[in-house]
């Protein structure tokens, strides 16, 4: 699942231009998405919704301080953890095979997300190092 690759990096949008500075210093001070999604399991679905708006939240508290060079990768991404919320709500009490179609769905529909992972890791340990 795409969602381990999210990395420390994902954020919404903002009413100023953000910086790497900002964005750097809000990165340290929250948990890394990866640490957070190493607890995933999808077939127990309302944890999966909680660490999923937990994720959801940080991105976009990265996004709001994010300069705009980086704000289209952290949109990907929310977009992606936006689309995992709404997948899963629907799957309290289904059975396994309809949480991982619906997973897998989302997958499909996100095709950029792991690009976008790559490219925000790679923002991190240039100019956050």
């Amino acid at each position: 699942m795409a969602a381990g690759a999210l990395g420390a990096l994902v954020a919404g949008c903002s009413e100023d231009e953000g910086s790497a500075e900002e964005l750097c210093a809000t990165l340290r001070e929250q948990p890394a998405l990866e640490s957070l999604f190493a607890e995933l399991d999808p077939t127990d679905v309302e944890q999966a919704l909680d660490l999923f708006r937990q994720g959801r939240d940080s991105l976009e508290e990265l996004r709001d301080v994010a300069p705009s060079e980086v704000r289209d990768e952290l949109t990907i991404e929310l977009d992606y953890l936006e689309a995992l919320v709404e997948a899963m709500e629907p799957m309290v009490g289904r059975d396994d095979a309809d949480i991982v179609a619906a997973l897998q769905e989302v997958n499909e529909e996100h095709p950029d997300v792991q690009a976008a992972a790559q490219t925000l890791e790679e923002y991190e340990a240039e100019t956050c190092a």
